[in-house]
């Protein structure tokens, strides 16, 4: 059967819903939740697996973390954290320079293309906004669905390839084509790393140091 899946961790709640395979486990009375119940009440089951409890509740299977749970992020080493901090970052850099990079260089692009119209040398950046537009909508119920490293790293794969698209395309269309993806491609670390970093701190005070540094490198 399958299932929606929500994380709760420590005392904050992170919603992750993913399709999953639902498995009932062959377990005996003692294993059975905490409270040793192995009857249903009001349509709930809960089971004890390893450091994680399930609960079934109607179609969802919520997972706990227990307070002290290493796979729990908010119990993550330093360096840890730092390390996917520093990947947010980097991939949040990436997106917002690259919104205007082309900028300086359009006198040499419109010669490139004979290009004279200024309407025309404003789609290439223009285009790559209409792509900011839309690439949140797809990507940030993607990340509680399928987690926030898969849709941080496809659509940053995408990135890449049709920045590459764009500094070998021999005509204009495929140049404005490649930008408007790319602008899409681009905006999964707008929508996700926010989410991100509140996921791995539950400090208040490390949590909105964390999040004014990423709002500074967005604006830049």
């Amino acid at each position: 059967m399958t299932a929606d899946v929500e994380r709760t961790v420590g005392k904050g709640e992170i919603y992750a819903p993913m399709k999953t395979e639902m498995v009932t486990p062959n377990l005996s009375n003692d294993s059975l939740s905490q409270n040793g119940d192995s009857s249903p009440i009001d349509g709930t089951m809960d089971y004890a697996l390893s450091a994680y409890r399930f609960r079934r509740v109607a179609s969802k299977t919520v997972v706990s973390f227990h307070s002290k749970d290493p796979e729990n992020p908010f119990n993550w080493s330093k360096n840890k954290k730092r390390f996917v901090f520093a990947g947010g970052m980097a991939t949040v850099l990436n997106s917002t320079l690259c919104s205007s990079l082309p900028s300086g260089a359009m006198p040499y692009i419109a010669k490139e293309f004979d290009i004279t119209s200024q309407e025309q040398l404003v789609l290439p950046i223009s285009l790559f906004l209409v792509g900011y537009v839309f690439g949140p909508i797809v990507c940030g119920p993607m990340s509680e669905s399928y987690g926030r490293k898969t849709v941080m790293v496809i659509p940053f794969f995408f990135f890449m390839v049709f920045t590459l698209g764009c500094a070998l395309c021999q005509n204009w269309a495929s140049l404005l084509v490649f930008r408007l993806i790319l602008g899409a491609a681009a905006s999964a670390p707008l929508a996700i790393v926010g989410g991100l970093f509140a996921d791995i701190h539950n400090d208040p005070r490390e949590r909105g140091q964390v999040m004014a540094y990423f709002m500074a490198v967005r604006i830049v």
